[in-house]
Protein backbone atom coordinates (compact mmCIF):
# COMPACT_ATOMS: atom_id res chain seq x y z
CA UNK A 1 0.00 0.00 0.00
CA UNK A 2 0.89 3.66 0.00
CA UNK A 3 3.44 4.18 2.77
CA UNK A 4 4.49 7.76 2.03
CA UNK A 5 3.15 8.85 5.44
CA UNK A 6 5.68 6.53 7.09
CA UNK A 7 8.74 6.42 4.84
CA UNK A 8 10.36 7.82 1.74
CA UNK A 9 10.99 5.39 -1.11
CA UNK A 10 14.69 5.24 -0.24
CA UNK A 11 13.86 4.21 3.34
CA UNK A 12 12.37 0.87 2.36
CA UNK A 13 15.63 -0.67 1.22
CA UNK A 14 13.93 -1.92 -1.92
CA UNK A 15 15.69 0.42 -4.39
CA UNK A 16 12.32 1.21 -5.94
CA UNK A 17 9.71 3.90 -5.67
CA UNK A 18 6.98 3.28 -3.14
CA UNK A 19 4.47 0.79 -4.51
CA UNK A 20 0.74 1.02 -3.98
CA UNK A 21 0.32 -2.70 -4.65
CA UNK A 22 1.94 -5.85 -3.34
CA UNK A 23 4.10 -6.75 -0.38
CA UNK A 24 7.64 -5.51 0.14
CA UNK A 25 9.98 -6.14 3.04
CA UNK A 26 10.80 -2.95 4.91
CA UNK A 27 14.59 -2.84 5.05
CA UNK A 28 16.50 -6.01 5.82
CA UNK A 29 16.06 -6.31 9.62
CA UNK A 30 14.55 -9.53 10.95
CA UNK A 31 14.04 -8.54 14.60
CA UNK A 32 10.59 -6.89 14.47
CA UNK A 33 8.41 -8.01 17.40
CA UNK A 34 5.06 -6.16 17.17
CA UNK A 35 3.37 -3.32 15.29
CA UNK A 36 0.21 -1.20 15.65
CA UNK A 37 -1.06 1.52 13.33
CA UNK A 38 -3.44 4.44 13.41
CA UNK A 39 -4.43 4.32 9.75
CA UNK A 40 -6.83 7.27 9.79
CA UNK A 41 -5.58 10.85 9.76
CA UNK A 42 -3.06 11.56 11.19
CA UNK A 43 -1.45 8.26 10.17
CA UNK A 44 1.21 6.87 12.51
CA UNK A 45 2.72 3.53 13.44
CA UNK A 46 4.35 2.11 16.56
CA UNK A 47 6.59 -0.93 16.54
CA UNK A 48 8.71 -3.00 18.90
CA UNK A 49 12.04 -4.08 17.49
CA UNK A 50 15.02 -5.92 18.93
CA UNK A 51 16.01 -9.17 20.64
CA UNK A 52 16.50 -10.52 24.15
CA UNK A 53 16.02 -7.81 26.76
CA UNK A 54 16.69 -5.07 24.18
CA UNK A 55 13.31 -4.86 22.45
CA UNK A 56 12.72 -1.13 22.04
CA UNK A 57 9.81 1.09 21.01
CA UNK A 58 9.91 2.83 17.61
CA UNK A 59 7.51 5.13 15.79
CA UNK A 60 6.97 6.69 12.39
CA UNK A 61 4.35 8.81 10.65
CA UNK A 62 2.60 12.03 11.61
CA UNK A 63 3.69 13.83 14.77
CA UNK A 64 0.40 15.75 14.89
CA UNK A 65 -0.91 16.22 18.44
CA UNK A 66 2.22 14.49 19.81
CA UNK A 67 0.91 11.05 18.92
CA UNK A 68 4.45 9.68 18.58
CA UNK A 69 6.94 9.79 21.49
CA UNK A 70 9.67 11.64 19.59
CA UNK A 71 9.47 15.11 21.18
CA UNK A 72 7.36 17.13 18.74
CA UNK A 73 3.78 17.74 17.63
CA UNK A 74 4.48 18.81 14.05
CA UNK A 75 5.86 17.35 10.85
CA UNK A 76 6.54 13.68 10.24
CA UNK A 77 8.99 11.12 11.53
CA UNK A 78 10.35 8.95 8.72
CA UNK A 79 11.35 6.12 8.77
CA UNK A 80 11.03 4.23 12.08
CA UNK A 81 12.74 6.19 14.88
CA UNK A 82 13.44 5.08 18.44
CA UNK A 83 11.05 6.50 21.05
CA UNK A 84 12.45 9.20 23.31
CA UNK A 85 12.07 9.74 27.06
CA UNK A 86 13.67 13.22 26.81
CA UNK A 87 14.98 15.46 24.04
CA UNK A 88 18.24 13.58 23.50
CA UNK A 89 17.50 10.36 25.40
CA UNK A 90 16.22 7.17 23.80
CA UNK A 91 13.64 5.29 25.86
CA UNK A 92 15.66 2.41 27.31
CA UNK A 93 12.81 0.10 28.38
CA UNK A 94 12.32 -3.42 27.02
CA UNK A 95 8.87 -4.18 25.53
CA UNK A 96 7.08 -7.42 24.62
CA UNK A 97 4.52 -8.14 21.91
CA UNK A 98 0.97 -7.07 22.73
CA UNK A 99 1.99 -4.27 25.06
CA UNK A 100 1.28 -1.22 22.92
CA UNK A 101 -1.59 0.74 21.44
CA UNK A 102 -1.90 3.85 19.28
CA UNK A 103 -4.75 6.33 19.01
CA UNK A 104 -5.50 9.57 17.19
CA UNK A 105 -3.42 11.77 19.45
CA UNK A 106 -1.98 9.45 22.10
CA UNK A 107 -0.11 6.23 22.57
CA UNK A 108 0.45 3.78 25.41
CA UNK A 109 2.95 0.99 25.95
CA UNK A 110 3.54 -1.45 28.79
CA UNK A 111 7.19 -2.34 29.31
CA UNK A 112 8.17 -5.94 30.05
CA UNK A 113 8.76 -4.87 33.69
CA UNK A 114 5.09 -3.80 34.02
CA UNK A 115 5.62 -0.02 33.84
CA UNK A 116 3.01 1.95 31.83
CA UNK A 117 4.33 4.60 29.42
CA UNK A 118 2.06 7.26 27.86
CA UNK A 119 2.47 10.26 25.54
CA UNK A 120 0.45 12.72 23.47
CA UNK A 121 -2.29 15.27 24.01
CA UNK A 122 -3.03 15.91 27.68
CA UNK A 123 -6.60 17.15 27.33
CA UNK A 124 -7.86 13.73 26.19
CA UNK A 125 -7.34 12.03 29.56
CA UNK A 126 -5.20 9.18 28.21
CA UNK A 127 -2.02 10.31 29.98
CA UNK A 128 -3.45 9.76 33.47
CA UNK A 129 -1.59 12.76 34.90
CA UNK A 130 -4.68 14.51 36.26
CA UNK A 131 -4.08 17.61 34.15
CA UNK A 132 -4.25 18.76 30.51
CA UNK A 133 -0.51 19.16 29.86
CA UNK A 134 0.69 17.60 26.60
CA UNK A 135 3.67 15.22 26.74
CA UNK A 136 5.62 14.58 23.55
CA UNK A 137 7.98 12.00 25.10
CA UNK A 138 7.25 8.55 26.53
CA UNK A 139 6.76 9.07 30.29
CA UNK A 140 6.02 6.51 32.95
CA UNK A 141 2.50 6.91 34.32
CA UNK A 142 2.73 6.59 38.10
CA UNK A 143 5.01 4.08 39.82
CA UNK A 144 3.04 0.82 39.48
CA UNK A 145 4.82 -2.11 37.84
CA UNK A 146 1.85 -4.45 37.39
CA UNK A 147 0.31 -3.12 34.17
CA UNK A 148 -0.42 -5.65 31.44
CA UNK A 149 -2.54 -4.57 28.44
CA UNK A 150 -3.10 -0.95 27.26
CA UNK A 151 -5.91 0.39 25.07
CA UNK A 152 -6.36 3.91 23.67
CA UNK A 153 -10.05 4.59 23.07
CA UNK A 154 -10.48 5.56 19.42
CA UNK A 155 -12.81 8.44 20.30
CA UNK A 156 -9.66 10.19 21.61
CA UNK A 157 -10.88 10.83 25.12
CA UNK A 158 -9.86 7.86 27.26
CA UNK A 159 -7.15 5.36 27.98
CA UNK A 160 -7.76 1.98 29.54
CA UNK A 161 -5.26 -0.50 30.91
CA UNK A 162 -5.56 -3.92 32.51
CA UNK A 163 -3.33 -4.88 35.42
CA UNK A 164 -1.75 -8.33 35.80
CA UNK A 165 -4.46 -9.29 38.35
CA UNK A 166 -7.18 -8.64 35.73
CA UNK A 167 -8.52 -5.34 37.09
CA UNK A 168 -9.39 -2.66 34.56
CA UNK A 169 -8.37 0.98 35.03
CA UNK A 170 -9.44 4.01 33.02
CA UNK A 171 -8.36 7.63 32.65
CA UNK A 172 -10.76 9.90 30.81
CA UNK A 173 -11.72 13.51 30.17
CA UNK A 174 -15.44 12.85 29.83
CA UNK A 175 -18.37 11.62 31.88
CA UNK A 176 -20.85 11.24 29.05
CA UNK A 177 -19.66 9.47 25.91
CA UNK A 178 -18.27 6.06 26.86
CA UNK A 179 -21.07 4.50 28.95
CA UNK A 180 -18.44 2.94 31.24
CA UNK A 181 -16.87 6.14 32.52
CA UNK A 182 -16.47 7.06 36.17
CA UNK A 183 -18.78 9.56 37.85
CA UNK A 184 -15.92 12.07 37.87
CA UNK A 185 -13.55 12.49 34.93
CA UNK A 186 -10.35 13.47 36.73
CA UNK A 187 -7.86 12.26 34.08
CA UNK A 188 -6.20 9.70 36.36
CA UNK A 189 -6.11 5.89 36.33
Amino acid sequence: GQISAYAASGDTGQSTTISTNGWLQFGSDTDWVDIVCWSQFPQKTLAIKGTGSSKYLYGCGSNSQGGLPVGTNSGSTKPFTRAKSASSTDLAEDFNAGGLDQGYNNGMAVASNGKLYVWGEGSSGVLGTGNTTDNYYAAQMGTDTDWSLPFVYSGRNAGLCIKTNGTLYMSTSTTSSLNIQPASANRTY
